[in-house]
């Protein structure tokens, strides 16, 4: 009997935590700001009405590439300043664990990152960055405090910057091939 029970107690705690969510804040500070290039090769806080970030999730251990988007994305609310509020995390991280968080942000009319990453060759006016995936503490549960997204091991900032056309990268590769071919002639 005493056997059955804590087979039945280890199952609904085990079904329990598979299945529990945990929160997480998804905004950022004047701190910890979204950049842009100004066109200049400095860069500054993107200005609130042309970025937009997203945040991307998955279990603890997950690549880059596992990672989903929870959430809508959302834009600025200041100066590189974004506020999303409190985001669920989907089944799998359990209230309070730690999971697997990435922001993702771009400039333009988009309404995705992906979408914004095709575009980006072909269009330079196109800005995107990605800050890299970390393992973050979710928040208990729904009626608790959310995760905070930033701090020693989270969220940083963001350089959004446009992606050289390929083009461009291919002129540089022929440079370079050029250059070694002329040394190398000059050895002879």
């Amino acid at each position: 009997m005493k056997r059955i029970l804590f087979l039945i107690f280890g199952l609904i705690t085990y079904v329990v935590g598979a299945f529990g969510q945990g929160t997480i804040y998804f905004a950022n500070t004047p701190q910890f700001p979204v950049y842009t290039n100004n066109g200049i090769s400095t860069y500054g806080n993107a200005p609130q009405n042309n970025f937009h970030v997203a945040l991307y999730w998955g279990i603890l251990g997950s690549t880059e590439a596992q990672l989903v988007q929870i959430g809508p994305a959302v834009g600025g609310v200041a100066d590189g300043v974004f506020n999303g509020g409190v985001y669920t995390t989907p089944n799998g991280t359990a209230p309070g664990a730690n999971a697997m968080f990435e922001v993702r942000g771009w400039t333009g009319n988009y309404t995705t990152y992906e979408a914004a990453l095709a575009a980006a060759p072909n269009n330079l006016s196109v800005e995107i960055d990605t800050s890299g995936a970390w393992i973050n503490p979710t928040g208990p549960n729904a009626g608790a405090p959310a995760a905070m997204l930033f701090g020693p091991t989270g969220f940083k900032r963001l350089f959004l910057s446009s992606v050289p056309e390929p083009s461009t990268i291919a002129l540089a590769g022929m440079g370079g091939t050029m250059i070694l071919i002329m040394l190398r002639r000059r050895k002879k």
